[in-house]
């Protein structure tokens, strides 16, 4: 059936595409936070009713003081000033998996009911793949939680924004130079104090390195095996303008 004049006008004018969750991935100093902030403001001026869900609640954005919907664990959860240390001693990377999932589910939920767009950032994969393999989790268990999320997330219609850096451990080190000596202390105890490098003997920026290398090649690994529809920017910094316009595009934004 030929669609009338109407429903024509009434499809040019949807100001964004058709999802309820934006997934903005990459790794540690990517701009994950930047671009989420940004895409929060573009849906909001589209017309959107829009939640951020900060990696650290309450840094910046529409969303600031909100409780992570996300974070296994709760106040446990390795991010901010929060090394894991104890999460890593009461959860299994099975334990970690069922919570994360009922998270998902419980999000999923909040969105149908709402109607709202939520923009998550440094999820599925940062604050999943990444902890999950901190924990010195399987190969096997890390794919499979990226798998069933997907199937969680699926009613949402949802996308990812994966911000590449091609040197990601050299990357790494710059940002911990840039943001100082106590973030550079923070990193290297998060990442040295968890099961994978305590296993392998790893200590200081040596763990961090060993780790960030694996979980950067872990990553690119994932993001080609997603089913989700994807848009793949390389090295944003210094051309935000650019990478702006592509996000416009790939969202369908109206201007």
């Amino acid at each position: 059936m030929r669609a009338k004049p109407s429903d024509l006008t009434e499809t040019r004018k949807r100001p964004m595409r058709d999802t309820q969750l934006v997934l903005v991935e990459g790794m540690p100093g990517s701009g994950k936070s930047t671009a989420a902030a940004a895409l929060e403001r573009r849906l909001a001026a589209a017309g959107a009713r829009v939640v951020q869900v900060q990696e650290v609640p309450g840094e910046r954005g529409t969303s600031a003081g909100m409780e992570h919907p996300l974070h296994v664990g709760g106040a446990l959860f390795p991010v901010g000033l929060v090394t894991g240390e104890v999460l890593f001693t009461r959860y299994t990377p099975e334990a970690f998996v069922e919570e994360s999932l009922r998270r998902w589910e419980a999000l999923v939920a909040a969105a149908l009911e709402s109607g709202v767009v939520y923009v998550v950032e440094s999820y599925p994969h940062q604050s999943g793949a990444r902890v999950l393999l901190q924990m010195d989790a399987s190969e096997a268990v890390i794919r499979e939680h990226a798998a069933r999320v997907e199937e969680a997330i699926a009613p949402l219609r949802p996308v990812l924004v994966y911000l590449d850096r091609r040197d990601s451990v050299a990357d790494l080190r710059a940002t911990a130079a840039q943001r100082g000596p106590a973030w550079a202390a923070y990193l290297e105890e998060l990442v040295g104090h968890c099961p994978y490098a305590e296993r392998r003997g790893l200590t200081g920026m040596d763990a961090v390195d060993a780790v960030i290398g694996e979980y950067k090649a872990l990553l690119d690994s994932l993001v080609e095996a997603s089913r989700l529809p994807t848009l793949v920017l390389h090295d944003c910094a210094g051309r935000w303008d650019a990478c702006y316009r592509r996000v416009d595009e790939f969202l369908d934004i109206l201007r």
